[in-house]
């Protein structure tokens, strides 16, 4: 197979998967949760089944295990089955602070330090209220909702290192010609596939994991194969990401290498493939999101044609000289929250090969 056949069927596999962000996330919390997402939360009231009330952070979490670091007892472990209620306390969230004299303060919590709560009142404006003193904090539920951007851990196909939620997923149409469904098998493991009719059908494992607030790392596999008799080319992009940024604003960098198998032959860019992608709120029903994918490739040299010794014409003749080419696919656009569980993007995607083209790209996205 050339290697111009390869690199542009990689393209073309980048260009048509152009699909929506995968669900992550809670579909709505209140107004003092503006920001969801893990990075925000100062600590959580974990309720017992047994009864007991742990406050703390969650350091880490499995199937089988939580562990806790809980603000008297230290760090602990439990079961998750133990616990019947998680609520969290976020950044900005309004709570009631309890002190030793009895007296109570009301606000929204800006910060916690190592020794005070900063507490921003109506009244008086950011108070230091020293830990020692605080005896009981309680989040208050609000009348107003904030809507959070459910399709948190992909941009328009190319994902970010943020994992989705455990049993949280999402179907997705583009074009009317492609469906696919993405689902959280674990807190760090998705596992997603789709169809793009007729053509192609495609699976795209990842894991991701918080290194740090406002950092996650993460690695995966898109793999795809056709589906026209007489024509089996299958193809894939191992990749490797950095996310800097929470589940509303964030910034992403992949790369890995394109392979293709076709009768038996195989082909690998000699570049690696990178992706730059980023999404940033602008309203409480509006995302900007930007995708971005740079394709650098070698291909042999092929000339337009030319007259043989008997006269005949020949088209595209393939030398053994090498050339460097680049594609690319721009795009820049934005995600509309639907109702409560849908979102739309649309985006103009400028692609650059030999000539350049921009198209329109419109998906749906249901959260389940």
């Amino acid at each position: 197979m050339k290697k111009s056949t390869v690199l542009g069927l990689v393209f073309a596999i980048s260009v048509v998967f152009l699909s929506p962000a995968q669900c992550a996330g809670p579909a709505e919390r209140s107004a003092a949760q503006q920001e969801s997402s893990p990075d925000s939360v100062f600590f959580s009231f974990l309720y017992m089944e047994s009864g007991d009330v742990y406050v703390g952070r969650i350091a880490a979490q499995s199937d089988t295990a939580l562990l806790i670091v809980e603000k008297n007892l230290g760090r602990i472990r439990v079961h998750p089955g133990e616990v019947k209620r998680t609520e969290h306390i976020f950044r900005h969230s309004l709570v009631r602070l309890s002190l030793s004299d009895h007296s109570k303060y009301t606000g929204r919590l800006l910060d916690v330090e190592e020794t005070d709560y900063v507490l921003e009142t109506p009244h008086t404006g950011v108070l230091r209220l020293p830990k020692v003193r605080v005896t009981e904090i309680v989040g208050i539920e609000e009348e107003r909702r904030v809507i959070h951007n459910p399709n948190s851990t992909r941009y328009f196909f190319a994902p970010s290192a943020i994992p989705i939620e455990k049993n949280g997923g999402y179907y997705q149409n583009a074009y009317l010609l492609s469906n696919s469904v993405n689902f959280g098998l674990s807190p760090n493991f998705t596992l997603g596939g789709g169809v793009v009719i007729p053509m192609l059908f495609y699976i795209t494992p990842k894991v991701g994991f918080r290194v740090r607030p406002d950092f996650y790392m993460g690695a995966g596999l898109l793999a795809a194969t056709t589906l026209i008799p007489d024509a089996i080319v299958s193809g894939g992009i191992p990749f490797v990401l950095a996310t800097i940024g929470n589940m509303e604003d964030n910034f992403t960098i992949g790369s890995g290498y394109g392979l293709m198998w076709s009768e038996g032959d195989f082909e690998h860019t000699h570049y690696p493939i990178t992706t730059l992608n980023g999404m940033l709120r602008i309203s409480n029903r509006l995302h900007l999101v930007s995708e971005n994918w740079i394709i650098p490739f070698k291909r042999h040299k092929i000339e337009e044609g030319y007259f043989d010794d008997y006269g005949n014409w020949v088209d595209d003749v393939e030398l053994d000289e090498m050339e460097n080419k680049l594609y690319m696919a721009l795009s820049f656009g934005v995600r509309i929250r639907v109702g409560e569980r849908g979102t739309v993007d649309f985006a103009p995607v400028y692609l650059l090969g030999d000539s350049g083209v921009i198209i329109p790209y419109l998906d749906f996205v249901y959260k389940f």
